[in-house]
């Protein structure tokens, strides 16, 4: 990803910091990654979280609804970027500690 795609549409609302952070720590992805076949999905058996990132500009907001609903997972909507982790640490973290709770009970 270039660094004007980092800028305007994968991390949008991060500060120009955190921009040129990503910029110079994101990697390249492997497409062969999404091709693989996958023999037992996990989310056909364990409990699926979600974070839908209702800004994001890389993979459609819609598309992550529907992922979300199709794993039956349960979801956040945050009106981020891509990143949200990095958008909304806070809540991103509350979220995952709300996952971690309720595995730890089942």
């Amino acid at each position: 990803m270039t660094f004007a795609g980092i800028v305007d549409d994968f991390a949008q609302d991060l500060s120009d910091v955190k921009k040129r952070i990503v910029a110079a720590t994101q990697g390249p992805w492997s497409a062969t990654a999404f091709g693989a076949p996958i023999a037992n999905p996990p989310w056909k058996t364990k409990p699926t979280w979600f974070v839908v990132a209702e800004n994001d500009r890389v993979i459609s907001p819609g598309l992550e609804e529907l992922e979300a609903r199709r794993t039956n997972a349960t979801t956040i909507a945050i009106p981020t970027s891509h990143v949200a982790m990095l958008a909304e640490p806070h809540r991103v973290a509350a979220f995952n500690e709300e996952a971690a709770e309720h595995c730890g009970k089942n």
